[in-house]
């Protein structure tokens, strides 16, 4: 594939430990790992600011459904957060364990999973929708998700696994 933009988040952050990210079209955002720290990063990967929304710690991804910001901290519930005022807004009480999440604009829901788990696609309610089940996808360290719907023939669900080992 072409790569399209890189940068380096422990120079930028001085800390190895960025977990989760998320483009909301003007800003990039990371999470440090089981932290409450937030980093916020020009379209350039210059770093802007660090910073926490009370209420919200341990952050591992996050997805943006063009109005908020949502993420899981490897629990039963997805934070929805304003990153503009730094507020929580509320939480959903999921049936899945969200480490890895991506917002489905077509289902208005999360696609949400832990390590080996089931990927359950999760509404705003806290209903599981589907799931592509463990037995069939086969990963075993999933640990970031992201929604694509642009790719030809998609949509797609593109998962980062970090297989058996965190390498």
């Amino acid at each position: 594939w072409d790569l399209q933009l890189s940068f380096d988040l422990q120079i930028a952050t001085g800390d190895l430990g960025n977990a989760g990210a998320e483009c909301d079209g003007e800003f990039f955002y990371s999470t440090r790992w089981a932290t409450n720290l937030i980093h916020k990063f020009d379209l350039e990967g210059n770093l802007i600011e660090e910073f926490s929304i009370p209420g919200v710690t341990g952050l591992r991804d996050l997805a943006f459904d063009g109005t908020h910001m949502f993420g899981g901290a490897a629990a039963n519930t997805i934070y929805e957060m304003d990153f503009v005022n730094k507020v929580l807004i509320g939480t959903i009480s999921s049936p899945q364990q969200v480490r890895s999440i991506a917002y489905d604009e077509a289902a208005d829901a999360f696609w949400c999973a832990i390590w080996d788990t089931d990927i359950t696609l999760v509404s705003k309610a806290g209903v599981a929708l589907n799931a592509l089940p463990a037995a069939t996808h086969g990963l075993g360290g999933m640990y970031g998700t992201a929604y694509d719907n642009w790719t030809s023939g998609g949509p797609y669900l593109w998962i980062f696994d970090q297989g058996a080992g965190a390498g």
